[in-house]
């Protein structure tokens, strides 16, 4: 008994998994680009109130 790898995947219905990985990975993605500028602006303050030098402040 063999069977055939292309017919066996011809045969079977596509499923929607992929299509909530990109979803995940689009929201992932945005999550970390907006709190990543979140902190580019709020960084100044952070940097004043706490007295940071450039290293300890990641700049």
């Amino acid at each position: 008994m063999t069977i055939n790898v292309k017919e066996s995947f011809a045969t079977r219905p596509a499923t929607h998994h992929r299509w909530w990985v990109a979803v995940l990975f689009f929201l992932i993605y945005t999550i970390a680009a907006s709190d990543r500028a979140n902190l580019g602006v709020v960084l100044p303050f952070i940097r004043k109130e706490f007295v940071m030098t450039n290293a300890e402040a990641g700049d």
